[in-house]
């Protein structure tokens, strides 16, 4: 929708000129001349269209759908298959630690797992959150 009304807009302001120009020739006045401009002005229509779609991504991350883009939000208009995967990440919609895995040879995995909660414990970032969350029930 945004290309397209590009599209328009770039139409429409030398067509806009042109009137105008034809309209303070043919009227000897300029303030019609200038009202032309103002009415033809694509303000308005190149304006609109990535602000209604900003505001649409705005309410789906209200309602916890992240939309990546303008284009993705018009794809989906044309969507009729949707598959989900079965980690439970959409089900509950909260993030978990699963392992934790340390790869330093004389570190273990509770002292990596205390050293990262520490670090990401004023953290608001969901991947931190997990961490700590992680770090708590495993008392570290």
């Amino acid at each position: 929708m945004q290309r397209i009304a590009d599209k328009c807009a770039s139409l429409l302001v030398p067509i806009a000129l042109i009137i105008a120009v034809i309209t303070g020739f043919a009227t000897k006045d300029i303030v019609r001349a200038v009202t032309v401009l103002v009415v033809f002005c694509p303000c308005a229509l190149v304006l609109a269209t990535p602000t209604a779609i900003m505001a649409a991504i705005g309410q789906a991350t209200k309602h916890g759908v992240i939309v990546k883009s303008g284009e993705a939000l018009e794809k989906m208009g044309h969507i009729d298959t949707i598959a989900f995967d079965k980690t439970g990440t959409l089900t509950y919609g909260r993030l978990e630690a699963s392992d934790i895995i340390s790869f330093h040879k004389a570190g273990n995995d509770t002292e990596l797992l205390s050293l990262v909660a520490s670090a990401e414990a004023k953290s608001e970032h969901p991947l931190g959150k997990a961490v700590v969350v992680c770090a708590k029930e495993k008392n570290v």
